[in-house]
């Protein structure tokens, strides 16, 4: 990768592999409004396999319909895990895992509330029936097969230390091979998240081959940090989200956190980073929710420039005002024309199409070019043939005096 990153930042001890877990289309269907096709579906199962995407989570819903496509997209044969969510605290439990179960998925599931806040029946006997539940699940999930089991602990940075620890041990000592500590509503902060997930690993430092991993929303806008926390303090395992979908302010977003552990701490994530832009536009697409053109490191204009002096900077070194160059994450470096454009972005276009502009008559193009963009009220960004009618027209304007 190339980049240009502050020698300030703080290391991260090489973690190994990190196993990523894809929730798009798990969280980004509880996003209000937003419904996937089962073909849509299939399609991005594909692209999040072709980028190294280790597991890919769905919900089985609440609809015969749904339970369908869930058991459909089960059965292709994609370079990934697929996880079938079972919800361990209804009443159905046994139900919801016997479902996952027929899916005949690489990893089998179950989740509980871990908190007292989102639990809507908590009393004073609850930690002791989910412990007991929980063991039961395990006990039932692996006397019917003998994949991984993952354990999904809803609510857990907003549990009581005490109850969550033994929910951890509990969980291990039945035979659980993955853990998922979720920060459900984004309440921790990043100092926050490393303590409770090192609290978690510590736990289990008598069970090594045990995953502990982390799922972070993004509510208070520290998904990603927390994320990177989360790995730092022992997490094995992340979920993340194309373009960070999902639950009200989303989940982590997948180019974020692949992108950060490379550029910050040049681990290896296995992820295909060039594949970032066009998977991002590919789930705006079919979510209906459009790209913000400032997202981070796949938005229209995080890689463009319109002050000329980030310009003639970018042209000498095109990591000046760049971390890493747009080339990485499957972009395209380009220049946006507006009230700020001035020799250097001109000279960047007849670089760029290796076209010679007489240095005279740049003052009257660039005239030329923001009465363009004052017509839309917000800069431009020019293609070939519109950046050189433009030009055509201010040099015709220019010979007739």
């Amino acid at each position: 990768m190339q980049k240009l990153m502050s020698p300030y930042n703080g290391g991260m001890k090489n973690p190994g592999r990190i196993i990523f877990s894809d929730t798009t289309m798990r969280e980004g269907e509880q996003c209000p409004g937003v419904v996937f096709t089962l073909d849509e579906k299939k399609e991005l199962m594909r692209r999040l396999s072709a980028c190294g995407i280790s597991q890919i989570q769905f919900y089985p819903g609440k609809t015969a319909q749904s339970k369908q496509d869930v058991k459909t997209l089960s059965s292709l044969d994609v370079n990934a895990d697929v996880m079938v969510m079972a919800l361990g605290f209804e009443d159905c439990w046994k139900e919801n895992i016997d479902f996952s179960l027929e899916c005949n998925t690489g990893i089998n599931h179950c989740s509980f509330y871990s908190s007292r806040y989102v639990e809507p029946n908590w009393c004073e006997d609850t930690p002791k029936i989910t412990l007991d539940r929980m063991q039961e699940a395990i006990e039932y999930i692996k006397s019917q097969s003998n994949r991984p089991i993952e354990i999904t602990l809803i609510d857990a940075t907003r549990a009581e230390e005490k109850h969550l620890i033994d929910l951890v041990n509990r969980a291990a000592d039945a035979g659980a091979n993955r853990i998922s500590i979720c920060d459900t509503v984004g309440a921790a902060n990043p100092e926050g998240m490393y303590r409770i997930v090192k609290t978690c690993a510590d736990a289990l430092s008598s069970y090594p081959d045990i995953i502990l991993g982390a799922h972070c929303h993004n509510d208070f806008g520290v998904a990603l940090a927390n994320t990177l926390m989360s790995i730092k303090a022992g997490a094995r395992m992340v979920d993340v989200a194309v373009n960070g979908m999902g639950d009200r302010a989303g989940n982590a977003a997948l180019a974020e956190v692949a992108v950060a552990l490379e550029a910050f701490y040049d681990i290896d994530t296995g992820i295909d980073l060039k594949q970032m832009r066009g998977l991002s536009q590919f789930v705006a697409k079919v979510s209906g929710r459009p790209l913000p053109v400032n997202m981070p490191l796949v938005g229209d204009h995080v890689f463009i420039d319109q002050d000329d002096y980030h310009i003639e900077s970018q042209l000498i070194n095109p990591l000046a005002f760049k971390g890493i160059r747009a080339e990485e994450v499957g972009g395209q470096y380009g220049v946006m024309f507006g009230k700020l454009t001035g020799p250097a972005a001109i000279g960047y276009m007849a670089k760029k199409y290796n076209r010679p502009i007489n240095g005279s008559d740049i003052p009257a193009i660039r005239s030329a070019i923001y009465e363009e963009a004052a017509k839309s009220k917000k800069g431009v960004c020019l293609g070939e043939d519109a950046f050189w009618r433009i030009v055509s027209e201010a040099e015709a304007r220019i010979k007739q005096g």
